[in-house]
């Protein structure tokens, strides 16, 4: 367990070698919102903990058990296995995941975390599996999805507070989602100008906003349109008829003419 600021810190001064060399991708990451504020006391708490302290008795009975072995300098390892029909349904899992770690796959900025997940998974299976059901006992399909569930849910974690997505990307998302906004407000058009004013910092810089309205204007998402002015002028809803009604209120708006839309081609 670690304090936000201390994470913060480390990852600030070793977060990129820690991701190079698969470091993080090794933990089970939990980051849960605080409940200060919430945790009141209601009645009598018997009978709240009764789960928590069967964990610490099963576990204490393992711990027990292992004490010998501990002792004794062995180190020989016990194997637990899958069910048949959790073979099954664990390859089918590991090439789920395998293939996300693809090009617009869930894992294709965080394949260090999405390369060790199956084997995560592995493992929360077989403590869960341990646990309720002793040593002796195969890993079964139910458990393996208990623990998928788990694992994933880690993942989703991890993905939040690690996922390093590059900068080219962030800036994409940033400018889609501010001329969505503009969308949602009715408008089809808005001045380039007027995205380097009031859009995503990072668009302010002509460079990083002429690559990025480019890149939506090849993925047919916007045109780009040129007035006789000079004027730059972004059409939100390119495959749409024209019209005449926008662009009138439009043009008022900016004061500039009412002129034909064709012209502006």
């Amino acid at each position: 367990m670690a304090q936000p600021s201390a994470v913060a810190k480390f990852m600030k001064k070793r977060g990129d070698e820690s991701l190079g060399i698969g470091f993080l991708a090794r933990f089970l990451v939990c980051n849960p919102d605080s409940s200060q504020g919430t945790r009141l006391l209601r009645g009598s708490l018997e009978g709240d903990c009764d789960g928590y302290q069967d964990y610490l008795q099963r576990a204490n009975e393992i711990l027990c058990k292992k004490e010998g072995h501990v002792e004794k300098s062995k180190t020989g390892r016990k194997i637990l296995r899958f069910t048949e029909e959790a073979k099954i349904y664990w390859e089918w899992l590991y090439n789920e995941i395998e293939q996300n770690l693809r090009i617009n796959g869930r894992f294709q900025y965080a394949r260090d975390h999405g390369s060790k997940l199956a084997e995560n998974i592995t493992r929360i299976a077989a403590l869960l599996s341990c646990i309720e059901y002793g040593e002796d006992q195969k890993i079964s399909i139910d458990v393996l999805k208990d623990a998928e569930v788990m694992g994933f849910y880690f993942s989703d974690v991890f993905l939040r507070c690690f996922e390093s997505t590059p900068e080219y990307v962030k800036d994409l998302g940033a400018l889609r989602d501010y001329l969505q906004g503009v969308r949602d407000d009715g408008r089809r058009f808005v001045r380039k100008n007027k995205i380097r004013q009031s859009g995503p910092s990072r668009m302010r810089n002509k460079p990083v906003l002429d690559f990025n309205l480019n890149e939506l204007a090849r993925l047919g998402e916007v045109s780009i349109l040129v007035a006789n002015s000079g004027m730059l002028v972004v059409d939100l809803h390119p495959r749409y008829p024209h019209d005449n009604f926008q662009w009138g209120h439009f043009c008022l708006e900016n004061r500039v003419p009412a002129t034909d839309y064709r012209s502006l081609l």
